[in-house]
């Protein structure tokens, strides 16, 4: 019974304060039913990034990844142009990399946080309600004392006439947007770093195992050439030639080991593992995907996360130059209370006992030593700032496509002529050996020969190497793949 009262109490409530509000003349326009609707604003804000995503379920094999799990509106990652690649290796790094990584996970809690401040500043457009009770005990020295129960319940609403309100909403909405669109280029430069550091780590063993067959080719033509010495049939000088490349290769096949090793710690950190140099990848690289055609469309890059996220901030900052400018103007807001008081307990929800109030109050700022218009010069500050980052995000965006069709051009032309030396390196090679064996030349022709067959073999690693990095900078400089479907 008593619980029923309570609820026709709060019920009563809610009724006064907006039979209050109808007495009052306001200057409301048509949109605020919607501005108070707070699940038609989120469905807008899904709307307007695309299909959701739970990557945040992917996070939860560590203490703060499991905070991060119960976040379900996230955005989507299209990875295309990793499996493009055809590499199960490369893409199951990235997926424990984006599970794991630190600083991601550092981007998804701006996320969280982001999504309680708008949570924050929705709660504005809603009548705060709370419920008061309280018992209190007084009498003389020479007399019984008494108590005093009461119990009550209070509404307090400030009416958004102006929009100050609504327009803090929108920008804490615009910020939540612009932080998961940094949250999503966050994921696609840790899938880039990611594979980056699986292709040096793969170019660093190759340059290992070029290291390793040199030392070994030495070896062997130190022991024939010991032994022609020991018989009579060589000389001193060519051994000292064979024991100084020998040296030098052993020094090169410790620094070959010694990339080999910051290269598995590098791609160990981005996995968020310890980096102990332990981690075992491919031998080999994969073919990078054809080209891209010239004359690549500017509109690729309204896909760019990072370009979006510029925009958004650049509606939120207007967004806030109208809430701070709402401030200036007065403020109205309702309130009202009903309640009961008595002596006995259960007479306290008694009609006689219940009284109720209602007020409206008006707020107009006349001196505040500038405080108003000095946040409004704040806000447009910060407006004038988010315009120039979106236009050095823009121009950075710009050159980033540029270098990497550069690169793209430039390294094809560098690999063709890469391959064709170390063709023509291994063809004088095959020759040199049939003439050394004929007599025809000197071991030494034939060890300057084989120096340019291991350098001609450690430049095309790296050409390929490079080849699938500026692949990589390509797609992620474009938001994508070039051939994917243009945003509207």
């Amino acid at each position: 019974m008593r619980m029923n009262n309570l609820s026709r109490l709060t019920a009563a409530m809610l009724a006064l304060t907006l039979s209050a509000c109808a007495n009052i003349p306001l200057f409301q326009d048509a949109n605020d039913s919607e501005a108070l609707d707070s699940s038609q604003t989120q469905e807008a804000i899904d709307d307007s990034l695309g299909v959701v995503n739970p990557t945040f379920a992917m996070l939860n094999q560590s203490t703060s990844g499991q905070r991060f799990s119960q976040l379900s509106d996230t955005v989507s990652l299209n990875t295309n142009w990793l499996v493009r690649l055809e590499d199960s290796t490369l893409l199951t790094l990235v997926q424990e990399a984006q599970r794991n990584n630190p600083s991601l996970q550092g981007f998804a809690a701006n996320v969280e946080r982001a999504q309680a401040l708008l949570v924050q500043a929705r709660a504005a457009l809603i009548p705060a309600v709370g419920i008061t009770s309280g018992v209190s005990t007084g009498g003389s020295l020479e007399s019984d004392s008494s108590s005093l129960f009461s119990l009550g319940a209070g509404v307090s609403w400030e009416l958004d006439i102006w929009g100050r309100i609504r327009s803090g909403e929108m920008a804490a909405q615009n910020n939540l947007e612009a932080l998961k669109l940094d949250y999503q280029f966050a994921q696609y430069s840790i899938a880039a770093n990611v594979a980056r550091a699986y292709y040096l780590l793969i170019e660093a063993n190759q340059q290992y195992d070029i290291a390793q067959s040199v030392i070994d080719v030495l070896t062997e033509t130190h022991r024939i050439v010991t032994v022609q010495v020991e018989n009579g049939i060589g000389d001193q000088g060519s051994l000292a030639l064979v024991m100084t490349d020998l040296a030098n290769a052993q020094d090169r096949l410790l620094s070959a080991e010694g990339a080999k090793r910051s290269a598995t710690r590098a791609l160990e950190l981005l996995l968020g593992r310890y980096p102990q140099a332990e981690l075992l990848t491919m031998t080999s690289l994969p073919k990078a995907p054809p080209a891209v055609p010239p004359g690549l469309p500017s509109a690729l890059l309204k896909r760019r996360p990072d370009v979006l996220a510029a925009e958004r901030r650049i509606a939120a900052a207007f967004n806030q130059i109208d809430a701070a400018e709402a401030a200036t103007l007065p403020a109205i807001s309702l309130s009202g209370s009903i309640g009961g008081a008595s002596n006995s307990l259960s007479n306290i929800l008694d009609s006689d006992n219940i009284l109720w109030q209602a007020a409206a109050n008006l707020l107009y700022p006349l001196i505040d030593g500038g405080l108003l218009d000095a946040q409004v010069d704040v806000r447009t500050a910060e407006q004038e700032a988010a315009l120039a980052s979106y236009v050095a995000t823009a121009l950075t965006a710009f050159n980033d496509v540029e270098q990497a069709l550069d690169d793209n051009l430039l390294i094809t032309k560098r690999q063709e002529a890469l391959l064709l030396a170390l063709n023509s390196a291994q063809k004088a090679l095959a020759v040199a050996d049939l003439q050394y064996k004929e007599g025809e030349i000197g071991l030494l022709d034939v060890l300057q020969i084989q120096q340019r067959v291991f350098a001609a073999q450690r430049n095309y690693a790296s050409i390929e190497r490079a080849n699938l990095t500026q692949y990589i900078d390509l797609n992620l400089a474009l938001g994508g793949l070039w051939d994917d479907k243009l945003p509207n």
